[in-house]
């Protein structure tokens, strides 16, 4: 999706930072349950964190509307510390020591969810895959087949909660 948005006279998504750290390895038995457990808070900014086969505990959030790559990049450390400090009011006993932290831009559109179909700027024959955010893997998929529904021109039940008519 994110090459696609320059065809489209039409902005349907706007880029994002998000951060992340990742800890060095972490004793089993400190880790307690969330050495089995993915947890991803949903509130605005969210906090997601999970651990790695070898221990280590993965966490993200703290996303902004940054669209700069080097202005995104200086606020690495700054974000990965708000991160630390997030998981340890959740967690006092888990020592965190952030080994390496790390930022990266992602696309979101207004209302969470992606575009497929054709956009009348091209007409039918055009077809748009435009997946963002965390869920963009999960939405290619659903997008495949809606795409060849479309392609085959048959019905889609997803096909206008997906399609660019609710810009309008």
């Amino acid at each position: 999706g994110y090459a696609s948005q320059k065809w489209l006279k039409q902005k349907v998504a706007s880029n994002r930072s998000s951060y992340a750290f990742i800890t060095d390895p972490i004793d089993p038995e400190l880790l307690g349950e969330l050495n089995r457990t993915m947890m991803w808070e949903s509130a605005r900014p969210y906090l997601y964190m999970r651990t790695t086969g070898d221990g280590r505990l993965l966490v993200g959030g703290e996303d902004d509307d940054i669209d700069i790559p080097a202005k995104r990049d200086k606020r690495v450390d700054k974000k990965a510390h708000t991160l630390a400090k997030k998981v340890e009011k959740l967690f006092p006993k888990l020592p965190l020591n952030p080994t390496f932290s790390w930022a990266g831009t992602f696309a979101e559109t207004e209302d969470g969810l992606p575009f497929f179909g054709p956009h009348k700027q091209y007409g039918e024959r055009v077809q748009f895959a435009m997946a963002y955010g965390g869920n963009g893997i999960t939405y290619s998929m659903i997008g495949a087949g809606l795409l060849r529904a479309n392609i085959e021109q048959r019905e889609h039940p997803l096909a206008e909660l997906f399609s660019f008519s609710r810009l309008d």
